[in-house]
């Protein structure tokens, strides 16, 4: 229900469809790279998917949460044999699985982006098929969505969720089928697994921002839930050079410092040197690492709402 509820958030889409324009349009920026423009358009994608990200997450989580809880209508649940346990962890699976539809769409997004070209990749020829495709099929699940709602009811905004979702393969396989006939640029095969694996590096930070979020939303409103969430996406990514410029202080702060989750082992995936490569052993350690996060920032979330007083 709660995964219903978020893909049918006007919001949400909205935030995904500014993305999807911010990403298509980061080609024409890589130009001022002149060189490296490739290294350019990775670290654009890549730093869009993520910020983006953290902000869809604030706004899912606080108006699918804090919203019930500051409504009430929490208490009708909790009436039924539902713990509280049980309805965090639903609520946080369900956001989870948000999330991952909205990985899946912007990550296609990226690849097309990365498919349209760069000065290092297409010098002045531009593959402009899946930024026509994905724009045309887009409005074309509109109209369809309008119809059905008139005609069926169906909930519009969560029907064109689930059409991108199916519709962003379909403009890949026909960009790749096309592309070489008309002789038009396409990414190598090793950089485009390298983006993916980038990406799935990304979705693990996101995973994380997504625990600490829904811990949040049971006692924040969106706005405070966004700002919080911000800072500790900064204060993480700044973690290591915070820890060595303060490598030689004692006390509370050095203490302090050395508690805060290390999210430069996940931005490390922006690797702006395409060379370099990103290993399938790091990838499963990254998982290792978010997942534990994510677990005590849920043991934190379950805790406060147990300690809240519904009365």
């Amino acid at each position: 229900m709660t995964f219903k509820e978020a893909i049918r958030h006007s919001s949400g889409l909205m935030t995904c469809f500014l993305l999807t324009l911010l990403m298509l349009s980061a080609p024409a920026f890589s130009t001022f790279a002149m060189s490296g423009g490739a290294e350019l358009l990775r670290s654009n994608l890549l730093s869009t998917f993520m910020l983006g990200g953290v902000i869809y997450l604030s706004i899912i989580s606080t108006s699918l949460f804090y919203k019930e809880i500051s409504s009430g209508t929490i208490l009708s649940l909790l009436s039924k044999p539902v713990s509280i346990p049980a309805y965090y962890l639903g609520k946080l699976l369900g956001i989870m699985c948000a999330l991952i539809l909205y990985f899946f769409i912007l990550t296609t997004v990226g690849w097309m982006s990365t498919i349209t070209g760069t000065p290092d990749t297409a010098s002045t020829v531009y593959n402009f098929i899946p930024m026509l495709s994905l724009s045309f099929g887009l409005l074309a699940l509109a109209i369809l969505a309008g119809i059905l709602n008139y005609i069926l009811e169906f909930n519009i905004i969560s029907f064109i969720f689930g059409g991108w979702f199916f519709l962003n393969p379909l403009i890949l396989a026909f960009t790749y089928w096309l592309s070489p006939s008309l002789e038009l640029p396409l990414p190598d095969h090793a950089i485009v697994i390298e983006f993916l694996k980038a990406a799935g590096m990304m979705l693990l930070l996101l995973i994380v921002i997504c625990s600490f979020s829904v811990a949040l939303s049971s006692f924040t409103g969106p706005l405070l839930n966004l700002v919080f969430c911000i800072i500790f996406l900064l204060l993480c990514l700044m973690s290591t050079g915070l820890q060595e410029s303060l490598s030689s202080g004692e006390g509370a702060i050095h203490h302090t410092l050395a508690l805060i989750p290390d999210f430069h082992l996940f931005w490390m995936a922006e690797m702006i040197h395409l060379k370099r490569l990103i290993t399938w052993t790091y990838l499963i350690d990254g998982a290792a690492y978010a997942l534990s996060l994510s677990a005590a920032f849920s043991c934190m979330g379950i805790f406060a709402l147990l300690k809240r007083d519904y009365t």
